[in-house]
């Protein structure tokens, strides 16, 4: 997926577990907030 080279480029060697955790807990959180609001 060319999005995630493009956002591994910039991240530290070493780091790309870091950022692949903070981009499936913010996409997670994204979609809570989404949810909760939807149900409301």
């Amino acid at each position: 997926m060319p999005p995630l080279d493009i956002l591994f480029r910039h991240v530290p060697e070493g780091y790309e577990f870091l950022g692949a955790l903070f981009t499936i807990l913010g996409s997670l959180t994204i979609m809570v907030i989404l949810g909760a609001w939807w149900s409301r």
